[in-house]
């Protein structure tokens, strides 16, 4: 077998990183679930309502593919699913700082809103790295 099809041998650290990647990426699509089936009052009044099901569909969508890549250890589901919920993160982010009357409340949530979305940026860079190493690029 080819050196850049082998596949990495499983260590109770890789193990650990996977299974809380996983729950992590599972507890978002039921948030994303939750948003769709019981949404925010401050969010119904400053979005219409196909933006909130727009954002709602993302938010599933890409942390189920998320889930998916990491459950089945392959990287296309995080490179698919990730720039989903950046989209989701950074509009939602920046949607709190334009709330109609900005509170210490909607200014620290915006900034927490962006910075998941700082996070699943860096994340999915890693997994770039990682699907440029397996298909044999830049080392």
């Amino acid at each position: 077998m080819p050196e850049r099809y082998a596949v990495l041998p499983q260590t109770w650290y890789s193990r650990m990183v996977r299974g809380a990647l996983l729950s992590a990426y599972v507890l978002f699509a039921l948030s994303g679930l939750a948003a769709a089936l019981w949404p925010v009052r401050a969010v119904e009044q400053q979005v219409q309502t196909w933006q909130e099901t727009a954002w709602t569909v993302l938010f599933v969508l890409g942390s189920l593919c998320c889930a998916f890549g990491t459950l089945l250890d392959v990287w296309i589901g995080e490179l698919v699913g990730l720039p989903q919920l950046i989209t989701v993160f950074l509009v939602f982010g920046v949607a709190s700082f334009l709330a109609s009357k900005p509170t210490a409340v909607t200014v620290a949530g915006g900034l927490f809103l962006l910075a998941i979305a700082a996070y699943f940026a860096a994340r999915w860079a890693q997994v770039w790295h990682i699907k440029n190493l397996s298909l044999g690029g830049r080392r």
